[in-house]
């Protein structure tokens, strides 16, 4: 839409499971303030998918303005594969408001895994390419969706039950 792109975009949530080779987890999570003037014309975009309202995120700095989260999400994103789905979107929302991140995947510090192609290629008979259909195909219950970490948890839980690995 006009208001999720570029300039005019403010990411209010991010959320990450990160699992070692060894099977060591480390997740997080945290929102994001807004700018008054964006949130008294869009409010917090789709509320109606996120359900992140106004007041959950007022007072928060923005994703921009917060440096120690930025530093912890450039930690974490180091030496890993950012999987995402539509993976396009996030990165090109990364690239706009996490400095360094273009640079991060220029020099192969970060990697991306768009779990839409996933789907497509690796379980065709899905009805869509959607996240859910993902987590539904491996048996798992999509729920909690369109919140950041318990989307990360779900995907997370999907993929390694497509390779076969335990939890």
């Amino acid at each position: 839409g006009r208001v999720d792109t570029g300039p005019y975009s403010n990411i209010i949530e991010v959320g990450w499971v990160k699992r070692w080779p060894d099977g060591k987890i480390e997740e997080g999570s945290y929102l994001c303030g807004i700018p008054e003037d964006f949130a008294a014309v869009e409010g917090t975009g789709a509320e109606h998918i996120h359900n992140i309202s106004p007041e959950m995120v007022a007072g928060l700095p923005t994703f921009v303005r917060d440096e120690e989260k930025l530093v912890k999400l450039r930690d974490v994103l180091t030496g890993s594969v950012m999987v995402a789905h539509s993976a396009r979107y996030e990165t090109s929302q990364f690239k706009h408001n996490l400095p360094g991140f273009a640079s991060m995947l220029d020099r192969g510090i970060v990697e991306v895994l768009d779990t839409q192609q996933v789907t497509r290629l690796f379980v065709p008979t899905t009805e869509a390419n959607s996240n859910n259909h993902l987590v539904e195909a491996m048996g798992g219950v999509y729920e909690g969706a369109h919140r950041a970490l318990e989307d990360a948890k779900m995907t997370l839980i999907a993929l390694l039950t497509l390779k076969g690995v335990s939890q």
